[in-house]
């Protein structure tokens, strides 16, 4: 099966205006991901998708490929269609550009998932351990069925007993993969955010609402996203 791993780069972020370009070690968030994908994917299946002349321009500084994507794109995955609409690949991995700590181990794991062809789509998580990341409305919480699949994902702390005492559960990190059918079915610059979707602002439930089964794939070790200065002060931290 041919893939690619695509990594959505769009510069005006709500939370943090220019996120794709802001520095960890020096090195811009964006192609920090990107480089960190290389421990285990060829560099030539990394695509950067951006609408950003600057991140087009640090792509080609650190010789990572790009293609310009429209403004309009309503989420990462619409860019990540729009894309595939012009490619020729059969399956697409999208990497959220602000998940630069992927354990090589997990990236090893999603790469014999996709050699393997085991599933049209996935989404990956890792447990909660601590309480704040529970309640934090920047992480999605996702619960599963018995067999493995996405039943719900929400910014809200789920599952949860009534006295939200309960275990801490699990987040998403955000790596999912479609098939190239689903991906341009359900996504692209035309397309419009589903009703849950739109209240919760997380795209990969546009699939749950269209009754699309979502595989979840278990990641052994914890990462967190970018998505707040605080987050950025974290990475630098502990990078």
């Amino acid at each position: 099966m041919k893939y690619k791993i695509i990594i959505p780069a769009r510069y005006n972020s709500t939370r943090l205006p220019g996120k794709p370009l802001k520095k960890i070690g020096g090195i811009p968030l964006v192609i920090k991901t990107a480089m960190n994908c290389t421990n285990v994917f060829d560099k030539s299946l990394i695509v950067i998708c951006t609408d950003d002349e600057r991140i087009r321009h640090e792509c080609e500084k650190y010789s990572f490929k790009w293609s310009m994507t429209s403004a309009k794109c309503l989420t990462g995955m619409d860019r990540v269609s729009e894309f595939a609409l012009k490619d020729d690949a059969s399956y697409y991995v999208n990497v959220q550009g602000d998940e630069p700590f992927i354990h090589k181990n997990d990236l090893l794991a999603v790469k014999k998932l996709l050699d393997n062809q085991l599933v049209d789509t996935f989404n990956c998580y890792t447990q909660i351990d601590n309480l704040e990341d529970f309640l934090s409305s920047s992480i999605p919480k996702i619960v599963k069925s018995s067999s493995g699949k996405l039943m719900y994902i929400s910014r809200g702390p789920i599952p949860s007993s009534k006295t939200h005492n309960s275990t801490y559960g699990n987040k998403q990190v955000c790596i999912y993969g479609l098939h190239r059918d689903i991906l341009t079915k359900y996504y692209g610059l035309n397309s419009k955010k589903t009703y849950n979707e739109e209240i919760e602002d997380i795209e990969i439930i546009r699939l749950l609402d269209n009754d699309i089964a979502v595989n979840m794939v278990k990641l052994s070790h914890p990462s967190f996203s970018i998505d707040t200065k605080d987050d950025l002060n974290r990475a630098n931290d502990v990078n």
